[in-house]
């Protein structure tokens, strides 16, 4: 409890810290002293990255001048010198698709031909038939069965086979017919 009241303490004291400067009373708020340190921390950055931009032209200026290495390993170690030099400050992602890809896309989900497949938490769901991790299965594609067991499901299926081997199907097999996926029933 005491710790409790100590705290309230000195929030209260942070919060109104009289203060006189060049003869005017000032009220150093809470707001001020965060506002403070976020432009301390933006004029950091500002250096940061002028320090960063004198370095990369420092380094170019330095690649360029030097001729130790021959023509050809010296492209090659330009190429390599271009691709590490970014400070990604002002990186903007624009990750956003356009509209007749989301439309393709879409097609591609819902497409009438072939059979359902989809995959929701983990599992993957062909027609109404849910399968997901530990499950077993009998793989049937190129006319041979295989006996295996579901590993792991993300962008496509991996399966690993009694005799040790995994493979990865990919959803579009599934739902072209290229595979078949159907769950093992003891006999």
């Amino acid at each position: 409890m005491n710790l409790l009241i100590k705290h309230l303490f000195i929030f209260k004291v942070f919060l109104f810290i009289p203060m006189v400067s060049h003869g005017i009373k000032d009220t150093l708020t809470y707001s001020n002293i965060l506002n403070e340190d976020i432009e301390k921390k933006l004029n950091r950055i500002k250096i940061n990255k002028k320090y960063l931009n004198y370095m990369n032209n420092i380094e170019t200026s330095f690649d360029s001048n030097s001729s130790s290495f021959t023509s050809g390993v010296n492209s090659f170690y330009e190429d390599f010198v271009k691709k590490k030099k970014s400070n990604n400050v002002n990186m903007v992602d624009n990750v956003r698709l356009d509209d007749d890809e989301i439309i393709q896309d879409l097609n591609e989900i819902y497409d009438d031909g072939g059979l359902m497949v989809r995959i929701l938490d983990s599992s993957v769901y062909i027609n109404s038939e849910k399968f997901s991790k530990h499950d077993k299965v009998l793989v049937k594609m190129d006319k041979d069965e295989y006996l295996g067991s579901i590993t792991g499901v993300d962008t496509d299926v991996v399966i690993k086979f009694r005799d040790g081997r995994r493979n990865r199907i990919k959803l579009e097999d599934i739902k072209n017919g290229k595979v078949n996926i159907t769950r093992y029933i003891k006999q």
